[in-house]
């Protein structure tokens, strides 16, 4: 699912189905994200409806904060902004917050505990090599790969520490 990004297309810059347009206090960056939630609630469902929750990982991440330069098209800067020290751009593509730092959601049902959190820094270049080890994939030795294993944060183990 790739699904709250701004188009050039609409008048507010952002899209959503035909069900959820105006359906927010938010406008249309509201309106999609209704939108995903209700994607990701049916996938859920789904999952839940055909006992596969527990040989399922789902892994829900963000690639970057708001796009400042889009206005309330783009998502919200949040309360630390950095604007206020003259920085125009605290979202993406930044070293702030909102350009480097985004919120990742993992469920395993009996794998990853409920409601557990982790302020380990991982970054989307750890998933291919973090789903390979879950999977029992050994990679090849014969190249570099920028990503690490982050198993042990997923899964707590290790005191839920990168190696």
């Amino acid at each position: 699912l790739s699904h709250v990004h701004t188009t050039s297309n609409t008048a507010e810059l952002q899209y959503s189905g035909c069900n959820f347009k105006g359906t927010t206090k938010r406008g249309r960056f509201g309106d999609a994200l209704a939108e995903s939630d209700w994607i990701v609630g049916n996938v859920m469902q789904k999952l839940k409806d055909l006992n596969l929750e527990e040989d399922t990982l789902v892994l829900f991440t963000s690639d970057n904060g708001p796009w400042m330069i889009r206005g309330l098209s783009a998502g919200s800067h949040g309360l630390f902004t950095g604007r206020y020290a003259g920085y125009w751009n605290t979202g993406k593509g930044s070293n702030w917050e909102g350009g480097i730092r985004m919120p990742a959601f993992a469920y395993w049902k009996g794998k990853i505990a409920p409601m557990s959190r982790s302020a380990e820094i991982v970054s989307s270049m750890d998933v291919f090599p973090t789903l390979s080890a879950l999977a029992d994939i050994p990679l090849p030795t014969n190249r570099v790969y920028d990503g690490l294993d982050m198993s042990n944060v997923l899964l707590g183990k290790n005191g839920g520490k990168s190696d």
